[in-house]
C-alpha cells in the first residue's frame, strides 16, 4: 500500500504520517442542528489508520453526517462508496488539509411514485406532516398512515387535524434490516390528479410548485343585528342554534396565522338569543401592538365561521378602550369579516437599579455588557449577579446528574461553569446564593435545542457548549429526535416540566419579579448597505413558531410574570456584531431597547404600579 490515503474492501486507510500522534477529527454541524456524535472506531495496520466503514456507518444511520479529519498535507482524493449502507452513500474527499467523510441519503429531493424503493429488506411507511412552512423538516405533527396510500385515510387525517387553512406534506419513511432509516418527501401531484374529486370535496387543494396539500375552509356567516356600545358589542344571528358559540381568537404571529392557539369562548344568551361581549374581555392572553383579533361563530373552533356584517351596520371609527395598556379598533378584514386591531398605549416611566439574574442566551444576557455596542452605562443601574447559558427547563429540573466521567471531559473548557450547572443540576442552589432580586428568562433553548437522555437517565441540553465532544455518543441513549414530531406530546411534557421549574423558582424569586423575554430569531441582516434574508429562513420560521408557542403557554399559566416583547421593532442582524455573525445576534439598538424595557419593569415594580 503505497498511497497516503486509499479505500479497499470498505475500509479507509490513512497514513499515520498525515496525522498527529492522535487523530484529530470532528463532526461538522449545520446551523443549530447538531449531529449525533459517536466516536469513530479506529485501528492501526502497517503504518496506516484504518476506518472500517461497515462498522462505523453500516447501521443505525438516520441522518446525513459529515466528519472532518485534519491532516498535515494537502493531497487529492475523491471516492464514493455505495455498497456499505442500503440507504446512504459514503463519500471520502481530501480537500486542502482535511479529509471529509460525508454520509448522505441515496435518494434526495421530491420522489415520484415510480422512484419508491421496493426491496424485501427495506420496510416503508407513509406519513403526513402538518407544516409550519414549506420545508419538510419543520412541522408541528406527523401522522403515519395505517393503510399505505389510502385516499380516504389521507383526507380524513387532513380534515380532522386542520384549522381554517393548513399546509400538509406527504412523505415516505424507509427502514432497513440494519436499523438505518430515512424520510423522503413524495410528489403529491400524481395522487391529487388521480383523486382530485375526493380532495376538492373535502376542501383540500394543491400547490404544485410548493408540493403541498392545503386544507382551505374559510367561510363567512352573515349577521343583520350588531350593536356597538361604549363598553361592549352585541350581535344576533339569523338562525339560532343553542350549540353555537362565539370565539374571540388572536391571530398567530408566526407561520400560519389561522392556527389559533389563544382564544376565549362566549355563550349565547337563551333569553335574548344574542351574545354580548364587553370590550375589557377581548384581550386574549399576551397582546402586543399590531396584534389582530378575529371573531368567529360556530359549534367548534375548527369549523367556526367568520362574521360578516350587513351593509346597514356601521362599525365605530374611533378606538375603544380594551385595558389600561391597549386600545382596539374594529375593521373589516380581507374576507369582509369583522376583526379588531390592537394598539398599545404609551406610558411615561422611569428607571431604577436592582440585582438581576439571566437564564437564557445572548438575546437577554448581552444587554448587560459595557461595550458601546450594548449598554456601556448598565452597571450604574443594574448588576447582573448570575447567568446560566443555553439550558432547557427540563435539563435544569432533572433529578439525575450526568456521569462524572462526562463532566470531566469539559473541565478545561472556557464555558465549564455553564456546562457544570447544566450537567450537575446546581442551577437553583447557585441562583439562591447569588442574591438576585429578579430573573430574566428567554426560552430559546426550549424552542430550538434537543435534549439528550444519558445512559443513567440524566437529561442534559444539547447546546453549542458541549457539541464538539466526539465521545458524547458513548453516554447517550436518546438524542431527542422526537421533540418536534408531535406538538401535543411536546407541549404536554413541557408544561409539566414548567410547573416543576416554577414551583422551585418562585421559592427563590416571586412570580412578579420573573421577566420573560419574548426574543425571536432574526430573519434579515444588513450587508453592504442592503437588507438580505437568511438562507436558513425555513429553520428560523420553525424555531420562531415554537418559541412563540412556549412564550404564550408560559404567560397563560403564570400571568403575574412581567414580559418584554420588542418583536414588533424592525431590528435585524448585523455583521458587525462583536461576538460573530448569526441570526441570534442583533444590531446594537435591539440591546439598548431591550435594556430600556427591563428598566421600565423594575421601576414600575418599585412604585407598585406595574
Amino acid at each position: 500500500m503505497d498511497t497516503k490515503i486509499s479505500c479497499s474492501q470498505n475500509n479507509i486507510y490513512i497514513s499515520e504520517k498525515l496525522v498527529q500522534s492522535q487523530i484529530d477529527y470532528k463532526y461538522r454541524d449545520k446551523i443549530v442542528i447538531f449531529s449525533k456524535k459517536f466516536p469513530l472506531n479506529l485501528s492501526h495496520e502497517n503504518g496506516f489508520i484504518k476506518i472500517n466503514l461497515n462498522l462505523n456507518f453500516g447501521s443505525n444511520i438516520s441522518e446525513d453526517r459529515s466528519i472532518e479529519i485534519l491532516i498535515n498535507e494537502s493531497i487529492q482524493f475523491n471516492e464514493m462508496i455505495e455498497d456499505v449502507n442500503e440507504l446512504y452513500n459514503i463519500s471520502i474527499q481530501a480537500i486542502e488539509h482535511k479529509i471529509i467523510i460525508d454520509i448522505t441519503q441515496k435518494h434526495k429531493g421530491i420522489l415520484k411514485f415510480d422512484d419508491i424503493i421496493n426491496q424485501p429488506n427495506i420496510k416503508k411507511r407513509y406519513l403526513l406532516r402538518k407544516m409550519i412552512n414549506n420545508n419538510p423538516l419543520y412541522y408541528t405533527e406527523q401522522m403515519y398512515l395505517n393503510n399505505c396510500l389510502d385516499i380516504s385515510e389521507i383526507v380524513d387525517l387532513i380534515c380532522n387535524n386542520s384549522m381554517k387553512t393548513q399546509d400538509w406534506k406527504l412523505l415516505i419513511e424507509y427502514k432497513d434490516d440494519n436499523d438505518n432509516s430515512l424520510i423522503n418527501e413524495l410528489s403529491v401531484s400524481e395522487i391529487y390528479n388521480k383523486y382530485q374529486d375526493d380532495f376538492k370535496k373535502a376542501n383540500v387543494l394543491i400547490n404544485h410548485s410548493k408540493n403541498i396539500l392545503r386544507f382551505d375552509e374559510i367561510k363567512n356567516i352573515l349577521t343583520d343585528y350588531i350593536i356597538f356600545n361604549e363598553e361592549y358589542f352585541e350581535l344576533k344571528l339569523n338562525h339560532y342554534d343553542a350549540n353555537h358559540k362565539l370565539y374571540i381568537v388572536k391571530r398567530e404571529r408566526e407561520a400560519n396565522p389561522f392556527n389559533y392557539k389563544s382564544y376565549i369562548i362566549k355563550e349565547m344568551d337563551d333569553i335574548t338569543l344574542s351574545i354580548k361581549v364587553p370590550y375589557n374581555e377581548l384581550l386574549v392572553d399576551w397582546a402586543k401592538n399590531g396584534d389582530n383579533i378575529d371573531i368567529l361563530f360556530g359549534t367548534n373552533l375548527n369549523t367556526a365561521q367568520f362574521i360578516e356584517i350587513s351593509e346597514n351596520s356601521k362599525i365605530p371609527k374611533n378606538y375603544i378602550l380594551l385595558s389600561n395598556n391597549f386600545d382596539g379598533k374594529f375593521y373589516l378584514n380581507g374576507r369582509k369579516a369583522l376583526s379588531i386591531y390592537i394598539k398599545k398605549k404609551t406610558k411615561k416611566v422611569s428607571e431604577h437599579a436592582t440585582k438581576v439574574a439571566v437564564l437564557g442566551t445572548c438575546f437577554s444576557r448581552n444587554a448587560f455588557n459595557t461595550s458601546d455596542y450594548f449598554n456601556p452605562e448598565y452597571k450604574a443601574l443594574t448588576e447582573c449577579v448570575y447567568t446560566q447559558f443555553h439550558s432547557t427547563i427540563e435539563s435544569l429540573i432533572s433529578d439525575i446528574n450526568a456521569p462524572k466521567e462526562l463532566l470531566d471531559t469539559y473541565r478545561d473548557d472556557n464555558e465549564f461553569k455553564h456546562i457544570n450547572t447544566d450537567l450537575t443540576k446546581s442551577f437553583f442552589e447557585e441562583l439562591n446564593e447569588s442574591g438576585a432580586e429578579y430573573i430574566i428568562i428567554d426560552l430559546y433553548p426550549d424552542a430550538t435545542l434537543n435534549q439528550l437522555t444519558l445512559e443513567n437517565d440524566s437529561v442534559i441540553t444539547y447546546n453549542y457548549l458541549i457539541k464538539e465532544n466526539v465521545n458524547l455518543g458513548r453516554y447517550v441513549k436518546g438524542w431527542g429526535d422526537e421533540k418536534f414530531s408531535n406538538e401535543e406530546s411536546f407541549i404536554s411534557r413541557w408544561l409539566n416540566n414548567l410547573n416543576i421549574f416554577m414551583d422551585k423558582l418562585t421559592q427563590i424569586i416571586p412570580e412578579h419579579k420573573i421577566i420573560l423575554n419574548r426574543g425571536r430569531l432574526s430573519k434579515y441582516y444588513y450587508e453592504d448597505n442592503d437588507v438580505k434574508q437568511f438562507g436558513t429562513i425555513h429553520l428560523i420560521n420553525r424555531n420562531n413558531y415554537y418559541w412563540e408557542l412556549l412564550d404564550n403557554l408560559f404567560i397563560q399559566h403564570y400571568p403575574k410574570v412581567n414580559v418584554v416583547d420588542i418583536t414588533d421593532k424592525p431590528y435585524k442582524s448585523d455583521k458587525n456584531y462583536p461576538f460573530g455573525f448569526s441570526y441570534s445576534h442583533y444590531e446594537s439598538d435591539y440591546y439598548k431597547t431591550f435594556y430600556s424595557e427591563i428598566i421600565k419593569i423594575l421601576y414600575k415594580n418599585k412604585l407598585d404600579i406595574g
